[in-house]
């Protein structure tokens, strides 16, 4: 047990003086954990990008279908696409500057990264407003039934957008 007393504050020991985990380190093991940097981690974000723009861009079909064209939260669902698609591409652009910048002989051009910055902080903090709106559009519909005509309206929504 004397041995259990030298540096207990740079980890965390267990009881029988085991260090499990030193503080100066990333932690370790799980997927959740993983660092991976370089071409791997490029490839597995165009997988992402692509699934999901694809999959904003069946949403956004879905949403211009005549049944549900003219119902507010179809307008919120599609601002929602367009926003999560521009984050989306933002993010693989960072990435792909990030990850690729050494490769590059030409500079990055500083009015292309300003633009492309304010994109994607915009995107960021629309996407989860526009959730918000829509979720108190299907609040406000199932709550007050019959005075929804009045505030769920496709006008109103692409006001609150």
């Amino acid at each position: 047990m004397a041995n259990v007393t030298h540096h207990l504050e740079d980890g965390n020991y267990s009881d029988d003086g085991d260090e499990l985990q030193n503080s100066k380190t990333p932690p370790s093991g799980g997927w959740l954990h993983t660092e991976t940097d370089g071409p791997d981690h490029w490839g597995i974000m165009l997988t992402i990008v692509i699934t999901g723009i694809i999959g904003n861009i069946l949403l956004f079909s879905m949403m211009r279908n005549t049944k549900v064209r003219f119902l507010s939260y179809s307008v919120y669902l599609k601002f929602l696409s367009v926003s999560d698609s521009l984050l989306l591409v933002t993010r693989l652009i960072q990435e792909t500057d990030r990850i690729f910048t050494g490769l590059s002989s030409t500079p990055a051009n500083d009015a292309f990264c300003k633009i492309e910055s304010s994109i994607h902080i915009l995107a960021m903090l629309l996407s989860p407003w526009l959730v918000v709106g829509v979720s108190l559009d299907r609040f406000v519909c199932v709550r007050s039934l019959m005075t929804r005509g009045r505030f769920c309206t496709q006008k109103k929504a692409i006001l609150v957008c």
